[in-house]
């Protein structure tokens, strides 16, 4: 953490440190701290599609809440993925990826998955990993259109319930803290590449006409 800020306090070695408050958890009054220190933190996370803008955002922000991240993206895209911290790719359209996920989720302990794209392309498989290895959350960002394993425990919360009380914390934690300093570091990469495709609504259905026909580790944007 000293590193990864430059500030000497953030340092590891020595009694008192400075630290961010979303990065500890505290501790019960019976628990000592030798007790609580070994804790395991170096878990997994499957984030499917990191090449996307969604998913490549979530690559960095998993790796930033001490995740190992396992990813997948076309063979083309590994090298963009692991710039952001990916430990592990694998390609999406081998014929042999739900053999080798379910591989590497006996290998290491794999807490969550993330569809970053959600459709029946990128659900399907999923479900037939977690059909084998056992229940585990999904989190999605549009519903599932098609029958899932019952491993497959859906979790999708809309962007307005981070308004209420219950969102407040991850917003002050992500955007009122991580954020700004990750941008301002450099740590946080602006990934995948912007193409603008115009200035307008007028060029919004170019936009959609161009997302439909496919879009590979690119980000589009129309400019207001």
């Amino acid at each position: 953490m000293g590193l990864g800020v430059d500030k000497p306090a953030f340092g590891a070695y020595q009694k008192f440190l400075f630290v961010f408050a979303s990065l500890v958890a505290p501790i019960p009054d019976d628990v000592s701290f030798e007790q609580a220190a070994p804790v395991p933190v170096n878990k997994g996370i499957l984030v499917w599609g990191g090449s996307s803008s969604v998913g490549a955002t979530a690559i960095q922000l998993a790796v930033a809440s001490g995740l190992e991240v396992v990813n997948t993206a076309s063979a083309h895209n590994h090298d963009l993925v692991k710039s952001l911290g990916a430990h592990l790719v694998f390609d999406h359209k081998s014929p042999s990826i739900v053999e080798d996920l379910v591989a590497e989720f006996s290998r290491r302990e794999i807490v969550a998955v993330f569809d970053s794209i959600s459709e029946p392309e990128t659900m399907g498989p999923i479900s037939a990993v977690v059909e084998r290895t056992g229940p585990l959350k999904v989190g999605v960002v549009v519903p599932p259109t098609i029958p899932l394993s019952k491993n497959f425990l859906v979790s999708m919360s809309p962007a307005f319930e981070l308004l209420n009380e219950r969102g407040k914390g991850v917003l002050d934690a992500v955007w009122g803290t991580w954020v700004p300093e990750a941008m301002a570091s450099g740590s946080l990469q602006f990934k995948p590449e912007p193409v603008v495709v115009g200035q307008g609504l007028g060029s919004t259905q170019d936009g959609l006409d161009r997302l439909k026909r496919g879009v590979l580790a690119q980000k589009l944007v129309v400019r207001v």
